[in-house]
């Protein structure tokens, strides 16, 4: 008897069996079909090494897209890393037989102090907001790390001030180092779909691993013109693979339906139901979300009842009826408030800042839902405070 028999891989074909009683089960096989099945298993092992298990069934329907532009701008990073890595060590002395070893290491010993310090801080004061706003700080990160690129080809030109520009590109790759890979944890669990982020992250790693090999041949490649060119080609070709970096890494980014409401997702998502009663995707959201940082101020939630600034009789009505208190672009939020609670918090704000007090927050959360939004997680700011009333009232 023939059996079909699939596999974990989605885009594998099933696979004929046949099963007889004197006989272990073996695969049916068409003469014809034996080099291509030779083909496939070579195509499947590039597969396991470079895309997760049971791909593309297993990551978000964005996942090819942001992969292939996350690949490039990899590629053009790496060739700048090269230039860079070797203005570095011209500026600490490499070839120069006036300079010493011990000074040489003192200033890459430096460097390297100021990029840990800078590190511990950044991911202190900017941790929860890495989260928040991945898109935007994933930007960031990219357009730094540009920055100092440049910065150490100034390195060489001011070898006086070598040990101090090194240590401020240090701390630059500070900023790149923890908001990069904070942002690349909170996509990769948008992408895994399947309860797979550890393998998601792992198989990123080894693409980017492949990317930088590539990206070091072309810059060692490239090396040895560029060494009898003038200055002036270098800092030609830096810019012009740092604008593709940048350019490769907004298309990447825009590529990212993230279905969690942020400040500015909410925003844009709420006024647009709240004027035309229209849902937007989070494929729609992903071509209209600024990548920039707004100067709007955040709406604020869970704010202390200390903090409005509205007369006592308000907050008081407000208390009275067991929700939330609403001033201006400011909510105090009661205890045992959901992420769903929040976003109808939300709502209401926005919808009082439009005039339109008819905001129907069941048939918002019905047709997010609907579009794939996630109602039950939020990434809202919260300051955490909550309020209740006390036994003896």
């Amino acid at each position: 008897m023939r059996y079909l028999e699939t596999g974990p891989d989605a885009a594998q074909p099933p696979v004929a069996f046949v099963v007889t009683a004197d006989a272990p089960p073996r695969r049916a096989l068409a003469p014809s079909a034996a080099a291509a099945a030779g083909s496939a298993t070579a195509l499947g092992v590039l597969r396991g090494v470079f895309l997760p298990r049971g791909y593309p069934a297993s990551v978000s329907a964005d996942y090819a897209e942001y992969q292939r532009w996350d690949t490039a701008q990899g590629l053009f990073s790496y060739i700048t890393h090269v230039m860079a890595t070797k203005a570095a060590l011209v500026s600490v002395g490499v070839g120069d037989g006036g300079s010493t070893a011990g000074a040489a290491a003192a200033t890459w010993l430096l460097k390297d102090g100021a990029g840990m310090l800078g590190r511990i801080c950044f991911a202190w004061a900017l941790g929860q907001e890495l989260d928040r706003n991945s898109k935007q700080w994933r930007v960031v990160a990219d357009v730094t790390d540009d920055l100092a690129r440049v910065a150490t080809l100034l390195a060489p030109v001011f070898k006086a001030r070598a040990r101090a520009i090194l240590c401020f590109v240090s701390l630059l790759y500070a900023v790149v180092g923890v908001a990069g890979g904070c942002t690349r944890a909170a996509v990769t669990q948008h992408q895994a779909i399947a309860d797979n982020a550890a393998d998601v992250s792992a198989k990123d790693g080894s693409q980017e691993t492949l990317v930088h090999l590539v990206g070091l041949l072309l810059g060692l490649a490239l090396a040895p013109h560029l060494e009898a060119a003038p200055a002036e080609a270098t800092w030609l070709c830096c810019l012009l693979f740092s604008a593709l970096h940048v350019f490769a890494n907004v298309r990447a980014v825009r590529s990212l339906a993230l279905g969690v409401l942020n400040e500015r997702r909410a925003q844009i998502v709420m006024r647009e139901w709240l004027t035309s009663r229209k849902m937007l995707t989070p494929a729609d959201l992903a071509q209209l979300e600024p990548l920039v940082f707004s100067p709007r101020p955040d709406c604020a939630l869970g704010v202390s009842l200390g903090q409005l600034s509205s007369d006592g009789e308000s907050v008081a009505r407000q208390l009275r009826l067991g929700g939330a208190v609403v001033v201006g672009l400011a909510a105090a939020v009661p205890e045992g408030s959901t992420g769903r609670d929040l976003l109808a918090i939300r709502l209401r704000m926005e919808a009082e800042l439009l005039g339109k007090p008819d905001h129907r927050a069941e048939e918002f959360f019905t047709a997010a839902q609907k579009e794939g939004w996630s109602c039950n997680t939020t990434l809202l700011s919260d300051a955490a405070y909550r309020h209740s009333r006390t036994k003896s009232e």
